[in-house]
């Protein structure tokens, strides 16, 4: 019963036994007196043996839900023990026991309390499940009678200790939050999360004050929800689209950041909600670029039949826009396509008339002008060597050319060329065109005209048509057609299964690849496998149009070689493609590029090196036609140059083709440098030999330089052999005499060579032909007077005493007829120059008689020191002749004076001193030498003539 704590039937039954203690004592020897007090002590001694298990189990270090169910039971049992009539006797035992087992439980309790400050003063988040222990200890405690309002206010002190440690790790979490960088590509949250899951472990408390925990955690949370929301929208500024690949690298950043929410979500289950709203917005942004990329790369859109289809809507269109015009429909039933090809047909007929009229009169000329001029005779005089040859063909060659100049043509050939070509393209439009020899061309197009006219109200229709449709005119569709036929022939032909009409974008292709690699690289899976799945896809696509662009090269390539120039501007893009898409590292690699780079480099490096021995070949064998077609070749493969960029040697075709073409263009120019070298070496006879090579190559800029070099060369000889002429002076003493006279000299002979070349005088302008010719007789107009002007000064000479200039002058003269002889005669002045030679022979006789210098008087006028001066000067410059005459008069006036001298000194007179003065004053013009002679003799004459002159101012 105590164990059932049904005490009031325990305390019914001994107080029924109490009160028979008395009346059976005696009958029992008082052993039912003896009996109840065991019993009440063994009651007793149960509350005692209760008090002591109640403090073995406070010593334990926690309590469990059993001991406090224990000591809660104790309790029970004293407090019912307490409130039996049985115990009152003892209550102040039972009162001990229940004070002892409340005194042991609020020790306990300040020793929960003691050890939960210890832990909170730790500042250590690692105690919060044992405090949770021991509080949860304490709360059992709590729930013992009388606990409750004995503990309320270490209860609560302690819960405020707490919350103000919660707190802390708040502010300690929020503080690691503000102070992580989520900028940074490496954020470690392992501190945060371990901050967090000590957090969590106070989740408790929410049980002890409904919502702190919550609280606390919203706060924090909010904290990681302003960040999610800052990474939302940097990555919404993001330009998601296919040309900024590298912010794909920046949103995947961006979302292993936000993944890394992940970790917290166990903590703060609203990042969850967050998350994956940004995450399902950024992947529906990304799905559709990728969308795009697999719609618009798609191969099955790149086969033949796409273009035939393509093909077959132009055709269409075209058929439509026919029908809308009947003169069309008119001209293709008569074999023409156009009215273009009916006026070109129409404009050929009569170019075809005109030239063979040219020629036809050309011919007729030949024979009537060499007829006509067979017995002409040049004009010669005999004054050269060969002077006048070959005039009669000059003139019959150059009457026919200038007949072909007046029809715009240099030459005969020309015209027969320009025949043949216009009659091949006649050939050509014949060939393609139906019953072009029952209908005539005119009365087609006088039909077509008709029909024209007629529906005229249609023409606006018609170009509204091919307008709605995307063509500005009949001719793009025409052209739309055929270059979509050609291709459509060319893959039948190599047998391609692709068709790719456009270029490709390196560059946007390299971003869309580096797009999708990235996006391979994103955290999200669906994204992942989309993004591999369209990578597969596009290596497909390249794979395709790699091969693509090698068959094309290929193609176009083999189509140069041969001389073809119309796929030149395919190689030169498809190339260029190739090359460009090095640039672009991801396209390159999926083109499987290097392997074919490699390939073609070695390919062209090949065929660079034999078009080169050709060309060379065909330069030395003179095989100009073939030396042409392999220029027009790598003309066409200069953009092959690409290739070789990262050679030393990078513009092979090119620097191949400048040399090649100017070599090429050596061949007439290298004739045109002969001449032009010619010309200024003034080899008349080489540039006559060259003037018919020029010709065929039918190069007016060459023939047009050769002809305006050659013109100014023979003008400017014609101007410098007059201004020669003209320049030759009558004076000796001229230093340029005797230059320009050996210039013009050379210039003689060059117009005697020059109006030999018969193909020069027929090549140049007509007036400069006439110039040349006439020019010996301006020449010797020019030189008459000359050689009269210096006959002239000869004879002022001798009235001047100026026996040096009269020598020199005639030997210039001399030398000068002399030097021309081989040109002119000057027959008419030939006696006078005999005269002056025979006077200039006697000349020292002439000297003697005129000069006797007896009359000292006359000394002032004819100064025998002058003549004298001028007989040593003319006898210094090698005229021997003259040294004898000098020397003679020397003597002669040494005689004179001496005796005028001797008379004068010896005899006094009254004109004495008048004869001392003419002495004296005729001294001075003595030669130097008989001055010196004199000196003493004159000093004396002077002496006299002072004297006398002092006696008769003194008388």
């Amino acid at each position: 019963m105590i164990l059932n704590k049904d005490f009031q039937q325990l305390n019914d039954i001994l107080d029924k036994i109490f009160q028979l203690i008395p009346i059976l004592n005696d009958h029992l020897n008082k052993k039912i007196e003896k009996k109840y007090s065991e019993i009440i002590q063994i009651i007793l001694k149960h509350f005692e043996k209760i008090s002591i298990g109640s403090k073995s189990i406070l010593l334990k270090p926690n309590l469990t839900e059993n001991d406090i169910e224990s000591i809660e039971n104790e309790f029970v049992l004293l407090k019912l023990a307490k409130e039996a009539k049985l115990f009152e006797k003892h209550i102040k035992n039972l009162n001990d026991i229940y004070d002892e087992l409340n005194e042991n439980l609020i020790k306990y309790v300040n020793e929960i309390i003691l050890r939960i400050e210890e832990f909170l003063n730790k500042n250590s988040y690692y105690y919060f499940d044992s405090i949770q222990q021991l509080l949860y200890e304490f709360e059992l405690i709590r729930t013992l009678p009388d606990m409750e309002l004995k503990t309320n206010q270490n209860f609560y002190r302690i819960i405020g200790s707490i919350h103000t440690s919660i707190r802390k790790l708040q502010k300690v979490i929020e503080d690691i939050i503000d102070q992580l960088d989520f900028q940074s590509n490496t954020i470690n949250i392992r501190p945060l999360l371990n901050l967090l899951s000590h957090l969590k472990k106070t989740e408790w408390i929410d049980r002890i004050s409904p919502g702190f925990f919550d609280k606390i955690r919203s706060d924090i949370e909010n904290k990681f929800i302003v960040q999610m929301e800052n990474f939302e929208s940097e990555l919404k500024k993001l330009n998601l689209d296919l040309e900024y690949p590298e912010n794909i690298l920046l949103a995947n950043e961006i979302l292993l950041k936000i993944h890394l929410f992940e970790d917290f979500e166990r903590y703060l289950p609203e990042l969850r909600i967050y998350q994956e709203r940004i995450i399902k917005n950024f992947c529906e942004v990304i799905l559709k670029k990728l969308e795009a990329i697999s719609k618009r790369y798609n191969l099955s859109e790149k086969g033949l039949d796409y273009l035939i289809n393509e093909l077959n809507e132009f055709k269409q269109i075209e058929i439509n826009y026919n029908n809308l015009y009947p003169p069309i429909n008119y001209l293709k039933q008569a074999g023409y396509s156009n009215i273009n090809e009916l006026n070109e047909k129409n404009q050929l007929n009569f170019q075809i008339k005109e030239l063979q009229l040219i020629i036809q009169h050309y011919e007729q000329s030949i024979l009537s002008k060499v007829s006509t001029h067979h017995s002409g005779r040049g004009r010669g005089r005999g004054r050269g060597r060969g002077r006048g040859r070959g005039s009669n063909k000059l003139k019959v060659g150059s009457e026919k050319n200038d007949f072909l100049k007046e029809k715009g043509y240099s030459n005969i050939n020309i015209v027969k060329n320009k025949l043949e070509i216009y009659q091949n393209n006649l050939d050509k439009i014949n060939q393609t065109s139906f019953d072009q020899h029952s209908i005539n061309p005119q009365t087609i197009k006088d039909e077509y005209t008709q029909l024209t006219d007629k529906h005229e109200s249609m023409l606006l229709k018609r170009i509204q048509f091919l307008n709605e449709h995307g063509f500005e005119n009949y001719e793009v569709l025409q052209k739309k057609i055929q270059k979509k036929t050609n291709a459509l022939n060319n893959y039948i032909e190599e047998k391609q299964q692709f068709y790719f009409h456009d270029e490709l974008d390196g560059l946007f292709m390299n971003q869309i690849l580096t797009y999708i690699n990235h996006c391979k690289n994103l955290i999200n899976n669906d994204i992942k496998q989309i993004a591999n799945e369209i990578n597969e896809s596009l290596k497909k696509y390249f794979i395709e149009y790699g091969n693509f662009i090698e068959k094309e090269i290929e193609r176009c390539f083999n189509s140069v070689i041969n001389s073809d120039k119309v796929h030149s501007n395919n190689l030169r893009k498809y190339s260029y493609e190739l090359i460009s898409m090095e640039e672009y590292s991801l396209v390159f690699k999926y083109l499987n590029g290097r392997k074919k780079l490699d390939y073609y480099k070695k390919k062209f490096l090949y065929y660079y090196d034999s078009i080169l021995i050709g060309i060379e070949q065909d330069k030395i064998n003179e095989n100009y036609e073939d030396y042409q077609k392999k220029l027009g070749i790598i003309q066409s493969l200069i953009c092959l140059d690409e290739f070789f960029i990262k050679l030393s040697e990078n513009n092979k075709f090119e620097n191949l083709f400048r040399k090649s073409q100017s070599d090429f263009l050596k061949i007439p120019e290298q004739i045109y440098k002969i001449i032009l070298d010619a010309i200024s070496k003034q080899d008349f006879i080489l540039i006559n030999s060259k003037l018919s090579s020029i010709e065929i190559f039918s190069k007016s800029k060459f023939i047009f330089l050769i002809k305006s070099n050659l013109e100014n060369i023979l003008q400017l000889i014609i101007k410098h052999t007059k201004n020669y002429a003209n320049s030759l002076n009558e004076n000796i003493r001229y230093e340029q005499n005797k230059e320009n006279f050996q210039k013009f000299i050379e210039n003689l002979e060059k117009i005697q060579i020059i109006l030999q070349q018969t193909n020069i005088l027929n090549f140049i302008d007509k007036n400069i032909r006439i110039s040349l010719e006439n020019l010996f007789d301006d020449i010797e107009k020019i030189l008459m007077k000359k050689i009269l002007n210096i006959l002239q000064s000869i004879e002022n000479f001798f009235n001047q005493n100026n026996f040096l200039f009269i020598e020199k002058t005639m030997e210039y003269l001399i030398n000068l007829l002399n030097e021309l002889n081989d040109y002119y005669k000057f027959e008419s002045i030939q006696e006078k120059i005999n005269q002056l030679k025979t006077r200039i022979s006697q000349l020292p006789n002439e000297i003697l008689h005129k000069y006797d210098f007896i009359d000292l008087n006359k000394y002032i006028n004819d100064s025998p020191k002058d003549v004298c001066e001028l007989l040593k000067l003319v006898s210094s410059n090698g005229y021997s002749k003259y040294t004898q005459i000098y020397r003679q008069i020397i003597e002669k006036l040494r005689k004179i004076f001496s005796s005028e001298i001797n008379h004068v000194k010896n005899k006094r007179s009254s004109n004495r001193s008048m004869k001392l003065t003419t002495i004296r004053d005729a001294s001075y013009y003595l030669p130097d030498e008989l001055q010196n002679i004199f000196q003493n003799d004159i000093q004396e004459i002077n002496e006299i003539i002072r004297d006398e002159a002092h006696m008769l101012a003194v008388d």
